[in-house]
């Protein structure tokens, strides 16, 4: 598994077995990964370090490193209670001096981010000055002002006064935390008048969806709100680069507006805002919008019984989306994963959750034409190849036969030739000649063919095996190619994930209760970035999850009216016109809410 992003800086998990960077240099008996840093914690910590030389996708192909990492406990420690008013901090450490007063002795600074080196965050001021302490101190945290910018995750850091008399002090240190310090929501919510609306707030919308917009208030009146108007803009100013209008009105203490973006809006982060019906638009929250996910959704889970996520949508990347399950009162890009959520073999502070066979998503078909050779229906599986042994090469197209010598003629196809040895099973062809020989070749099942150069391997029929368990090897310089007769086994749903739908099993949930389901969208990623890296990164809200007894179910309005299918890992996924799950060749069963729990086939929701 991979370390907690709260306490490992420098590495990146997308899953629990693949983080980035890569290693900045590589030897035969040593590799080095630079500007790694591990954050003290209040107490003794060891780590074991794990390494795979890739390609890496799963626990198997990681190998425990000898020894251990042993952290040593941070010289100061802190714990900071956000429900107080000031916030309430307290100190702990080796803080005795001979200074007469507290602020004589030390300096204090809250930061946002992980580094002391940044400036102090200017709405997270400390004050208090106690005469007297020994090894605790308390003190207050006034988080005056506090806007959506603030919103974040923040490190103490402390300098001796006693080190350094000067009015800048070069030599902070981190303090360790008992819980990382977030802040989640801002002065200006936390004194709402009535009939406002909260400032903030975070919505996710799928692009050429028609969407109901519900905005959250205080004590809302219809006759202020009753013809109000609810815009999406491409940035800050409301009255500037506006995506679309809508006419807002009062629905069980919220503004709710029906709101389409056209389904060919650049997906991105938008800014919402709101007006009265006599009022001037003012910025009340930002509006996450994707594409390709479909939101809405909803999934029951058995209390403590493992389960799993089926997600749906279009254009699904099983290499790079993942989801994160928060807590139902928290926020989606904000919330780190919920602490009842349990995913059985994986370190369950990553994150983000790995999709089921997520290396491996199942092939589409593709027909391929050429004027001069018929080959038929093959399917390809982009970024793989079998990692069986190849079948003999014949000696006619063999790399090592026809290419060790000079051969230039275009017919030779040496280009695809790399040093190959007499007994290299490698042929170089055209993909078009590759697949004519594979076709004519007794027992070949399909072939490992280069992306770029002409040059493939022949596979018999045990490369099927590695197909239908999800375990081709990745590289991005081939594809697998099967032949038309082994495209029986792709009219079997066998489990993994597709481009309208990612599995992420398994997963189970202690207890019962509702919980988020947070989508991570590679399309809002700006283009240095190529993986989730950070909870803010799973800003769009996918679903809910309801974990419970029948009971609890029936009282929920929208589980009565819909149909559930039972999901391929365990757990059901529910919603409207799931029936036609069937028809597209999923593999589900339409049951009865209740029943799937033990009750009676005759209750229906």
């Amino acid at each position: 598994g991979a370390p907690g992003t709260d306490s490992v800086l420098g590495l990146t998990c997308s899953n629990g077995f693949a983080c980035s960077p890569s290693a900045t240099a590589a030897f035969e008996s040593n590799t080095t990964f630079s500007n790694v840093e591990i954050i003290n914690a209040p107490q003794e910590t060891t780590y074991k370090a794990c390494y795979c030389a890739g390609p890496c996708h799963s626990a198997w192909q990681y190998t425990p490193v000898p020894g251990v990492i042993r952290v040593p406990a941070a010289n100061f420690s802190h714990t900071l209670d956000m429900t107080t008013d000031p916030y309430r901090l307290t100190l702990s450490g080796p803080l005795e001096t001979t200074r007469t007063n507290f602020a004589a002795a030390w300096r204090l600074k809250y930061v946002k981010g992980f580094q002391c080196t940044l400036p102090e965050a200017p709405r997270m001021s400390i004050t208090g000055n106690p005469a007297s302490f020994t090894d605790e101190v308390e003190l207050q945290v006034d988080p005056a002002g506090l806007t959506s910018a603030d919103i974040g995750r923040y490190t103490l850091c402390i300098c001796s006064q006693e080190i350094d008399q000067s009015n800048s002090c070069p030599n902070y240190e981190r303090v360790a935390e008992s819980a990382p310090v977030r802040v989640v929501r801002t002065e200006a919510d936390s004194q709402l008048t009535a009939d406002t609306l909260v400032t903030s707030q975070r919505l996710s919308m799928q692009a050429g969806v028609a969407t109901d917009v519900k905005l959250v208030g205080h004590q809302l009146q219809s006759a202020t709100w009753g013809n109000a108007q609810v815009r999406l803009v491409s940035f800050l100013d409301c009255g500037a680069n506006i995506v679309v209008t809508a006419t807002a009105s009062v629905d069980e203490g919220m503004l709710v507006a029906r709101v389409e973006v056209p389904g060919d809006t650049t997906p991105k982060q938008y800014t919402v805002c709101a007006k009265t019906t006599t009022g001037a638009f003012s910025i009340v929250g930002d509006m996450w919008l994707t594409r390709r996910v479909r939101l809405g959704q909803t999934w029951v889970f058995h209390p403590d019984r493992e389960s799993s996520l089926e997600v749906t949508g279009t254009e699904l990347d099983s290499l790079t989306d993942r989801v994160l399950v928060v807590d139902c009162s928290d926020t989606c890009g904000l919330a780190g994963p919920s602490m009842a959520v349990n995913t059985p073999g994986k370190d369950t502070r990553l994150p983000a959750m790995q999709s089921f066979r997520s290396y491996s998503p199942l092939p589409s078909v593709g027909t391929y034409e050429e004027d001069t050779v018929e080959r038929g229906v093959y399917t390809t599986i982009a970024d793989r190849y079998c990692h069986a042994a190849p079948l003999a090469a014949p000696e006619a197209y063999s790399c090592a036969s026809k290419c060790r010598e000079p051969c230039i003629a275009e017919e030779c196809f040496c280009a695809g030739y790399l040093s190959d040895t007499v007994d290299s099973t490698a042929l170089c062809l055209s993909p078009t000649a590759c697949m004519r020989v594979c076709s004519e070749t007794e027992g070949c099942y399909g072939m490992s063919m280069h992306s770029t150069l002409p040059r493939c391997f022949l596979h018999s029929e045990e490369c099927g095996q590695q197909v239908d368990s999800g375990t081709l090897g990745i590289n991005v310089e081939y594809d697998f190619l099967i032949r038309k007769q082994a495209l029986r086994r792709l009219d079997i749903d066998r489990g993994g994930s597709s481009p309208t739908m990612l599995r992420f099993a398994p997963l189970a949930i202690t207890g019962g209760g509702r919980f988020k389901v947070c989508f991570c969208d590679k399309e809002q990623f700006p283009s240095s970035q190529l993986v989730c890296e950070t909870e803010g990164d799973f800003a769009i809200e996918v679903g809910e999850i309801f974990v419970s007894g029948v009971s609890c179910l029936l009282a929920q309005p929208k589980l009565r009216r819909v149909s559930c299918v039972e999901q391929y890992h365990g757990g059901l996924r529910c919603g409207e016109g799931l029936g036609s799950d069937v028809s597209r060749g999923i593999a589900t069963r339409i049951v009865d809410t209740p029943s799937a729990f033990g009750v009676s086939e005759n209750l229906m929701v």
